[in-house]
């Protein structure tokens, strides 16, 4: 079963991934499948992304106040 992914977190990981390509990481380390990078990149982001979700919703009620 995959895992859905806000596009937030998806345009992100593109951005981390094309930036390493831009700097060769792949091809220094002899990286050719990103499949493994790209979800890794999306659970990791995806965990952030929750998080501060979290610590967003728990202070509006102080910042509404």
């Amino acid at each position: 079963m995959s895992k859905i992914y806000p596009k937030s977190v998806i345009d992100q990981t593109e951005l981390l991934i094309e930036g390493l390509q831009e700097t060769n990481f792949f091809e220094e380390y002899e990286i050719e499948d990103l499949t493994f990078v790209r979800q890794y990149l999306n659970d990791l982001l995806l965990q952030k992304f929750y998080a501060l979700k979290s610590i967003y919703f728990h202070y509006i009620p102080i910042l509404i106040a």
